[in-house]
């Protein structure tokens, strides 16, 4: 055999992979040879295991063509597959036949299966094996599987991709070859045996059918005995269950039945095996039959795709029952009922219960709103009165609608009651039925006659659905027998009853699925009908047949005539308009041979039969188009057949005769007059001829026209006074169509007002009011329905169109009014209905359809009272009506918002009622109807914006998205109330933020195409990246435009958007320094810079968005400050740009001329000084003013560049100190004078500076802060103490004057003022006295300070205690400053005063610290100084230039170790291994005293922890382990150690031996020792596992360690002495 490389072998090539397949197909063909050769030769046992083997391969385990198949494109593996598939089934059978032959008892059949899955996958290789497929059919025939079977045996027809066609194999009989005749002769045997053939095969030769007849394949295997029926006898029972116990239920269930008919019948219609049984879980049949459906195998359940859309879902298990119901399950006590929002408190209460700004409180909203309408409008309806005193006012409240409760009460039965889903019979014609402006002629046939719609009654008498269900089951009906049964049941008269088709009211679904079922089964009702024309009841189950195909066919007419589609079309299979047109053809000729056959003594029921056929044979001759004549003709005749008898007919279910009388029949003949008008009004509307139209219908619909003239124009008004509501309104919809676009807008606004005028005439007519209540309620929905569309287009024009009522005159508005307010009051009915239901004290209508009604209703009541404001706007602009408009319009629009704020009701209507509110609030007075705006913007957008007297509330309005042109709308009123400034404070509210924050995102910047825009963009961009230089700071305070920057006029922006961005930032800016000062938010800063960049850009020259805009880059800088003083370090570059951009800002700002009041002046002054200030002093000193540029110089060697000369230190104080005071004289303030003080004091100006100060303390309030935030202030008197002791210590002001100074301050202390006294004696007496008083006079100051927030007086008493020799009692009151000797983790015990400059409390840090180092030295306090710098290394984050103290304490630390124990600095040269290791033992042995300095290294080693460079400490640490070293190894003697003389072994080689010098380099790195591993072992002397050896001495190391930091102390000691009082140690810094 040959060998293979498997598949997984190391290689990837493709073509090895291929080369594997095919040795594995050649392994299995070799099986497969041996397995015939011993198949061939009757050795069945070698025969089986070769098989077994080979079905066992690897290729033949997965079959070929599954989707996970690897080798389905191979041909040689298919092949294989079916050869081996095909003889492998044939083997099984011959070796069960000898089996059969040797025990007859073997079993057949699980052979025969394993044979015919064989056979599958062989036929699933090749299907063309027409010998193959007669192999299965035998087999299956034998397994009795007569799907199976006949499946094979059509594939025997036609195999590949031809699919199998019945008509033509039973067609073609003659062009079948030999071959696939046995397989037609079996087919048809087994067809007929099932039943599936109604006429026989066409006649054959028999001599050559016989001869064409083939033997069986396997005829030696025997058929097994099955334990069942035969297959004809046994179909399958199917039991459905009844979704509800009612003929709507029943008829669901005959369609449902009828739709899996159509899915298990094949294609050529044979008569279907399934037989119905109906079950009803509340009625209890008589004869109950618990069956169980039969497996057969001849139909399939359900098709895989599933029910359509009008089918229901059957149970997968036989034990559950079948809804038959399309529409939803029954419904189930135990499901939770949905949970309805309740109506919330009324909100207008609220409203006008809120302090109102002196203005006068509305009227409180009632529980009527009619009455309080009336109540509002009484003067009003005083001076309607007056003046037409014949006319009815529409203000004169409920007496007004008096003559209208039948309606109301109507109404409220309906929705109360509201009819369930499609009973009512059609309620689709609307005004909108003219499509496209045409008149067709299906309008003139429906419309004009009366109205037919109904509600729906079905009611049955008792017991007659058990007793239908126990026929039904008794008689085992297939689905088209059933569908007869239903069908006959519904129409066939009832003993001494009529039929239910003419005693019950059907509603639109159930009608619609009634006739689909007589669709399904005409052909069958037609046989029925044809084979008993004789029998009584046949006539009208004919006749009702044929009126519901003609009521089909009309609808399918006048839907596509005027271009509708119904709802319910999708749910049924449509035909063409031929085909119904034929098939009424078909049953009228059908019922005129049942009339023939009638007797000529007719009783009165045969009698209404023949009217009822000779009205829909007449009806049907008007559609197909016949001539007037003979329809007039056949209306004379049915006259006189009416006459004779006095007969009328009413039939409930027909939309097109619903109404027989004679009355009907002369309107019908009356109305064949008017054709001609009709038609010309046809091909008018055709023609979009609007003139011509206007032109036909003014003279005979406008109620003020003469006809006397006119007789045509007059006969055909008579005629419209006759006709159906309906039918006039779709006539005026016409004209409304017309007039509109002939641009003729009032004239088209007239006619929908007619419209509403002639519904309201329908329903107060009397002949409306003797209708039965189902029909009166039925089509008093239908004229609501085509009133709320008529609101929608009266609203429409006077939305789009305000000054469309210009030419109405005071009766026309005033009878508007009135209908206006009639139509409100009815549906003002569903509002409580809708009240009752969410109270849950009704129940909600069931009728899925409710919900959509109801929102119908929704947007008729408020697009309603848009038309009844508007309406009454306008009335109050004539001369008679004596009203304050601004007053009365508001109260109205408050009124009926506050009677519909709850569940959505105020934007319904796609929310014109808020929309009309809010602008006419604005336009009347924004500010005294803030509050009706506010809740109106909120319920549109959802945009809760709250004023300090209303904040609105929620009303579950759907709110839509904020557009651009909504939002530029509201800009001016936002802007007026929420931005209320204060020289760049404003009122900071989180809603407002939070509005106008959606505003500016929904409005684009609307300068960014514009020129000018563009330039002011990059001139501004340009200036904030310069440098602060003298020149341009000359030239800004100068006021000289050096920007150029260039106004913005209206034409490019609009007015409302101008200062949209200004505000935005000044709201942002609020919302920052009241609640989100302090938390590092930079984000929402540069969000507000944003916002005055956009505002800037538009309006440059704007002085307070500059001034602003440098608040806010101070905030920027005074956020990165105030951090951490790590962060100060690391965005030292951020923080510099920050203070450099506020300053230039500032300039920008004092550029522009002061157009506001002083105090403003006085703020920009202090601001400006107050940032030269900050960025002069420290932290980050002078950084804002270091220059960027470069200059180019040309000299003596080339180019070079020269950096500018930045500004010196003094010259911005001084200009600082000049800017405070000009702001103190403005303003008179404390702070001004306090910081002018300061900045005396840094220009060295002391006399001024104290004056100032003094001033500052005299001015300043006792408590700063507002509420529970208020805290002692004592910067100014401190400021003034501190200067004080700083002049009396340096000289630099008289004593007597400062003695002077003191006898004035604020809190002098106790018992001191002998200390003030001047008695002659020694100016160093008076000196030192003073200092005692201020030290008295700062400890009275900090017992006032009861938070301990204050730090500098104790610092600064410290100072003088220095000065005065008491260093010990200055170190005491500066430890109070500090924790360090507590187990916390922070070193400083200071806390951040309200006045302290940002950044400046770590500066403090650093500077307490440098002193309180020196007072250690001075006080020799050595163990508190180890302590403190213990906690000190890991107070980066608290002390400024942390790092820059450290490494000074470290140099000078290690400095002072090596003079002390004079430590020489040291090279390692290659210390012999075996010399290092005895000298180090040695070492380790010594006691502590002689170790004690390389222990302080290595524990300050340890505290460093690399912030100092490890190398030198490092270094330190090697010199003083040397000098240990050699001290050790000079008192040992070389001989008793064992050392040797040399320090290394290796001789010397050539250079040019390569080798030999890389061999002295390996012995030499084995023998000697590195500076690192000097290092290591030093540091292993003092690893943790030592520390118990050195517990007992640890105070001894201490001491040791803190007498070498004098030195450390002394030199910064020293280095202050010879530079004087620097600012960074002894001065304070502010």
């Amino acid at each position: 055999m040959a060998t293979f490389t498997p598949l997984n072998a190391a290689s990837e090539d493709l073509d090895k992979e291929k080369r594997t397949l095919e040795i594995r197909i050649e392994e299995a063909v070799q099986i497969y040879q041996n397995a015939l050769s011993a198949q061939k030769q009757g050795d069945d046992n070698a025969a089986t295991k070769y098989y077994d083997e080979l079905l066992n391969v690897r290729i033949l385990r997965e079959l070929p063509f599954t989707v996970n198949s690897n080798y389905k494109k191979n041909n040689a593996l298919l092949l294989l597959h079916y050869l081996t598939r095909k003889n492998h089934g044939l083997f099984l059978l011959s070796k069960l036949q000898s089996l059969l032959s040797l025990d007859p008892s073997t079993d057949p059949i699980p052979v025969y299966r394993d044979a015919l899955l064989d056979f599958a996958i062989a036929l699933a290789c090749d299907y063309n094996d027409i010998e193959l497929w007669s192999f299965v059919a035998e087999l299956a025939e034998k397994l009795e599987m007569p799907r199976i079977q006949r499946f094979a045996l059509e594939s025997s027809f036609y195999t590949g991709y031809e699919p199998f066609d019945a008509e033509r194999v039973f067609t073609n009989i003659d062009d079948l070859n030999p071959g696939k005749l046995i397989s037609l002769q079996n087919l048809y045997n087994l067809l007929k045996k099932l039943g599936g053939i109604a006429e026989p095969l066409p006649q054959l030769d028999l001599s050559i059918s016989s001869l064409y007849t083939l033997p069986s394949f396997f005829p030696q295997l025997p058929t097994p005995s099955f334990h069942r029926r035969s297959i004809n006898l046994c179909p399958k029972i199917k039991k459905l269950q009844l979704s509800h116990d009612t003929l709507h239920g029943f008829l669901d269930l005959v369609l449902y039945a009828l739709q899996i008919n159509e899915k298990k019948t094949p294609t050529r219609g044979f008569p279907s095996t399934l037989i119905i049984h109906v079950h009803s879980l509340n009625l209890s049949t008589a004869e109950s039959h618990d069956l169980e459906s039969t497996d057969s195998e001849l139909w399939s359940e359900i098709s895989d795709a599933g029910p359509d859309t009008n089918t229901i879902n059957t149970a997968a298990k036989l034990s559950e029952p079948v809804y038959a119901k399309d529409i939803v399950p029954p419904p189930s006590d135990n499901l939770p009922k949905p949970q309805l929002l309740k109506r919330p408190i009324d909100d207008s209460d609220v409203r006008i219960s809120k302090r109102s700004r002196g203005r006068d409180l509305r009227t409180p909203s009632e529980s009527n709103l009619f009455s309080l309408i009336a109540s509002i409008t009484s003067d009003i309806n005083e001076q309607i009165q007056k003046r037409f005193p014949d006319a009815t006012s529409p203000f004169s409240g409920e007496s007004m609608f008096r003559e209208y409760s039948s309606i109301f009460e109507d109404y409220h039965q309906l929705l109360v009651n509201f009819p369930s889903e499609g009973s009512i019979p059609d309620l689709d014609v609307s005004t909108d039925s003219a499509a496209n402006g045409a008149f067709s002629k299906m309008i003139l046939i429906d419309l004009a006659m009366h109205s037919a719609n109904r509600l729906e009654h079905m009611q049955v008498p008792d017991g007659y659905l058990l007793q239908l269900l126990s026929e039904v089951n008794s008689l085992n009906m297939v689905p088209a027998e059933l569908a007869t049964f239903f069908v006959e049941s519904m129409l066939r008269p009832r003993k001494l009853e009529p039929p239910f088709y003419l005693q019950q009211c059907w509603g639109k679904i159930f009608k619609k699925k009634f006739t689909t079922i007589c669709e399904r089964i005409e052909s069958t009702l037609h046989e029925l009908v044809k084979a008993s024309l004789q029998t009584p009841e046949v006539f009208n189950i004919s006749q009702s047949l044929f009126e519901l195909f003609l009521d089909d066919y009309f609808l399918a007419l006048k839907f596509s005539s005027n271009d509708q589609k119904d709802d319910n079309v999708s749910e049924i299979p449509t035909e063409s308009l031929e085909y119904k047109k034929l098939r009424c053809l078909r049953w009228k000729s059908l019922t005129e041979q049942v009339v023939e056959l009638q007797p000529s003594c007719k009783s009165s029921s045969q009698r209404h039969l023949i009217i009822r056929n000779s009205w829909a044979r007449n009806l049907l001759l008007r559609l197909t188009g016949c001539s007037s004549e003979a329809i007039v003709e056949n209306f004379k005749q049915l006259r006189c057949l009416l006459q004779e008898n006095s007969d009328s007919l009413e039939l409930l279910n027909s939309q097109c005769m619903a109404d027989l009388s004679v009355q009907v029949v002369d309107f019908e003949l009356s109305k064949l007059q008017t054709v001609e008008f009709f038609n010309t009004l046809f091909m008018n509307t055709k023609n979009l001829d609007f003139n011509a139209v206007i032109k036909n219908l003014e003279p005979v619909l406008s109620p003020e026209n003469k006809f006397a003239e006119d007789p045509q124009a007059k006969f055909i008004s008579q005629f419209l006074e006759k006709t159906s509501t309906e039918f006039q309104i779709h006539l005026w919809y016409l004209l409304y169509q017309a007039y509109s676009s002939a641009h003729r807008p009032y004239n088209s606004l007239l006619c929908a007002f007619q419209s509403l005028k002639i519904i309201l005439i329908r329903l107060c007519s009397s002949s409306f009011s003797i209708q039965d209540a189902g029909r009166r309620q039925a089509e008093l929905l239908g004229m609501l329905n085509f009133s709320s569309n008529l609101f929608r287009i009266i609203w429409q024009k006077l939305h789009e169109q305000p000054d469309i009522l210009s030419p109405c005159n005071e009766m026309t508005v005033i009878d508007c009014i009135r209908i206006i307010l009639i139509y409100l009051r009815t549906f003002a009915i569903y509002v409580g209905i809708d009240e009752d239901i969410s109270d849950q004290r009704i129940p909600k209508p069931s009728n899925p359809e409710f919900d959509s009604y109801a929102q119908t209703v929704k947007d008729s009541l408020m697009s309603g009272w848009c038309i009844f404001y508007t309406l009454f706007a306008h009335l109050l602009h004539y001369d008679f009506i004596k009203a304050d408009a601004q007053k009365l319009l508001p109260q109205i629009l408050t009124a009926i918002h506050s009677q519909y704020s709850f569940r959505g009701y105020c934007s319904s209507s796609n929310q014109s009622f808020l929309e009309l509110s809010q602008t006419e609030c604005q336009r009347l007075d924004a500010w005294e109807n803030e509050n009706e705006i506010l809740q109106c913007v909120c319920c549109r957008f959802n945009l809760i914006i709250g004023s300090e007297y209303y904040v609105p509330q929620s009303h579950q309005s759907d709110s839509v998205n904020l557009t651009s042109n909504d939002a530029i709308k509201i800009i001016p009123f936002i802007l007026g109330f929420a931005v209320k400034r204060s020289h760049g404070w404003v009122m900071p509210r989180s809603d407002q933020k939070n509005a106008l924050e959606i505003i500016c995102k929904v409005i684009r910047f609307p300068g960014e195409n514009n020129a000018d825009v563009y330039f002011n963009k990059c001139a501004i961009k340009e200036f904030l990246e310069r440098d602060i230089s003298p020149q341009l700071t000359k030239m800004l305070l100068k006021s000289n435009d050096i920007l150029g920057l260039r106004e913005i006029g209206s034409k490019v922006v609009d007015d409302r958007v101008r200062g949209l961005y200004y505000a935005q930032s000044q709201v942002l800016f609020g919302y920052y320094r009241s609640r989100l000062k302090g938390s590092r938010c930079i984000n929402d800063l540069l969000v507000i810079i944003k916002y005055f960049l956009l505002d800037l850009y538009l309006n440059p020259r704007r002085q307070d968005s500059w001034y602003t805009c440098s608040s806010v880059f101070s905030s920027l800088a005074d956020e990165e400050l105030g951090w951490s003083a790590e962060q100060i370090c690391l965005a030292d570059d951020v923080i510099n740009e920050y203070r450099r951009k506020a300053i230039l800002c500032n300039l920008m700002a004092l550029s522009l001329p002061f157009t506001q009041d002083k105090l403003f002046k006085a703020n920009v002054y202090f601001d400006f000084a107050m940032n030269l200030y900050a960025s002069a002093r420290p932290p980050l000193e002078m950084a804002a003013f270091l220059p960027s540029e470069t200059r180019v110089f040309s000299g003596a060697s080339g180019l070079y560049n020269l950096s500018m000369k930045p500004i010196e230190v003094s010259k911005v104080i001084a200009l600082a100190a000049d800017y405070f005071g000009m702001s103190a004289e403005l303003s008179n303030d404390w702070r001004a004078l306090y910081m002018l003080g300061k900045a005396c004091r840094k220009c060295g100006d002391m006399e001024n500076a104290l004056v100032h100060f003094e001033a500052a303390a005299a001015l300043a309030p006792t408590k700063s802060g507002s509420g529970s935030q208020q805290a002692l202030l004592i910067e100014p008197h401190y400021a003034l103490l501190s200067n004080l002791s700083k002049a009396a210590i340096e000289g630099s002001v008289e004593i007597v004057q400062i003695l002077s100074y003191l006898r004035r301050i604020r809190h002098p202390p106790k018992d001191s003022g002998s200390l003030l006294e001047v008695k002659n004696e020694d100016v160093n007496i008076y000196k030192r006295n003073a200092l005692l008083f201020i030290l008295k006079a700062l400890a009275e100051m900090r017992i006032l300070d009861k938070q301990s927030w204050h730090h500098r007086p104790t610092y600064r008493i410290a100072k003088i205690m220095e000065h005065l020799g008491n260093v010990q009692q200055a170190k005491e009151e500066m430890e109070t400053l500090f924790s360090y000797k507590t187990s916390g983790k922070s070193l400083l015990n200071i806390w951040r005063t309200p006045n302290e400059r940002p950044g400046r409390h770590f500066y403090y840090g650093a500077t307490y610290s440098r002193y309180l180092l020196s007072l250690f030295y001075k006080t020799n306090d050595k163990v508190n100084f180890l302590q403190f710098l213990k906690r000190f290394r890991r107070s980066s984050s608290t002390i400024y230039e942390h790092r820059q103290i450290w490494l000074d304490i470290m140099i000078k630390y290690l400095e002072d170790l090596r003079l002390q124990h004079s430590v020489k600095e040291t090279q390692i040269n290659d210390l012999p291994l075996v010399e290092f290791k005895y000298v180090y033992k040695e070492i380790s042995l010594l006691d502590e005293q002689k170790l004690s300095l390389l222990h302080q290294v290595y524990e300050i080693r340890k505290l460093n922890n690399g912030l100092y460079p490890t190398i030198k400490v490092d270094d330190f640490l090697i010199d003083c382990f040397m000098s240990l070293y050699n001290e050790v190894k000079s008192s040992i003697s070389p001989l008793d150690a064992n050392i040797p003389n040399s320090p290394s072994t290796i001789t010397a080689k050539p250079l040019n031996d390569e080798k030999a010098i890389n061999n002295e380099n390996s012995v030499k790195q084995k023998t000697v020792i590195t500076r690192k591993d000097v290092v290591s072992k030093v540091l292993a002397l003092f690893r943790p596992h030592r520390e118990t050896y050195y517990r007992e001495t640890q105070n001894k190391i201490l001491q040791k360690l803190a007498s070498t930091s004098s030195s450390l102390v002394r030199s910064f000691t020293e280095d202050s002495s010879q530079a004087g009082e620097s600012p960074g140690i002894h001065e304070e810094i502010q």
